[in-house]
């Protein structure tokens, strides 16, 4: 009996340890998110509150913020989720609603769900971005949706491999798939540089939606009009943050303040 009693001390006090451990552990997660979006010029968010005992340590944020050079980006919520005993290894759930205002036109993107994880060991860093059914519609008028989006990143002996996929991808009455791939390495300046394969299904419509989200020009949407096939395979140039598309200069690619939470 008494053997009994000490084990049920034991267990007690373990409890006890443990969930102080995870209090403390909680405190330290909070302060540390808040301090990676203090960090960074362009973010903000209010943390509300860290949830997961025993071993997850969940943190909602309300209201984030990203402020670019050329676009902002927001969302009601985000939370931030991790496995106590696996410090880097995080996982982002995002609002299914979202917003993105290029000082022209305010697009929302709606998904079923969006989600991306983010991982660093001993120094390289892998990342995905994963958002199911995702729609994207405009305050110009327009409308864009997707079965997939599938973006990521991995460690390159030459740099970072970056991928995007974006599956059965349907605009102006045109379903299409798109794929970009490739290596870039980020200079002294932070810019990305490097050569990406961009493959498209259907050329004229991809086209099209690039110039409703004005990421091209009238003179270079009539640059980039000249290939007549549908399927197009094109290279992608980034030099020192610009982009050229298929030989043809698109400008400076917009640049996003992401902080990462470690």
């Amino acid at each position: 009996m008494r053997s009994f009693f000490i084990g049920v001390f034991a267990i007690f006090v373990a409890a006890i340890l443990w969930s102080g451990w995870w209090w403390y552990g909680s405190t330290v997660e909070e302060r540390t998110i808040a301090a990676w979006i203090g960090r960074t010029d362009g973010a903000s968010a209010r943390v509300v509150s860290t949830s997961g005992y025993p071993n997850r340590f969940d943190t909602t944020l309300t209201g984030p913020e990203l402020k670019g050079d050329r676009m902002d980006w927001s969302a009601e919520f985000m939370q931030i989720l991790r496995l106590s005993y696996r410090p880097g290894r995080y996982i982002l759930v995002f609002d299914t609603t979202q917003r993105i205002d290029t000082g022209v036109q305010v697009m929302t993107l709606t998904a079923e769900q969006a989600r991306a994880s983010v991982a660093r060991d001993r120094g390289t860093l892998r990342s995905s971005f994963v958002i199911d059914a995702p729609s994207l519609a405009s305050s110009a008028g327009w409308t864009a949706t997707a079965n997939t989006m599938l973006f990521a990143t991995r460690p390159d002996s030459g740099g970072t491999e970056v991928g995007l996929d974006l599956r059965t991808l349907e605009f102006d009455g045109v379903t299409s798939d798109v794929h970009l791939q490739g290596v870039v390495t980020e200079g002294a300046d932070g810019q990305p540089s490097g050569e990406l394969l961009l493959k498209v299904g259907h050329w004229p419509s991809f086209l099209a939606l690039l110039r409703a989200l004005e990421a091209v020009t009238p003179d270079q949407f009539d640059l980039l009009s000249q290939p007549t096939e549908e399927r197009v395979q094109m290279t992608v140039i980034l030099t020192n943050g610009r982009v050229s598309l298929g030989g043809v200069d698109i400008g400076p690619l917009p640049i996003m303040p992401l902080p990462l939470p470690y």
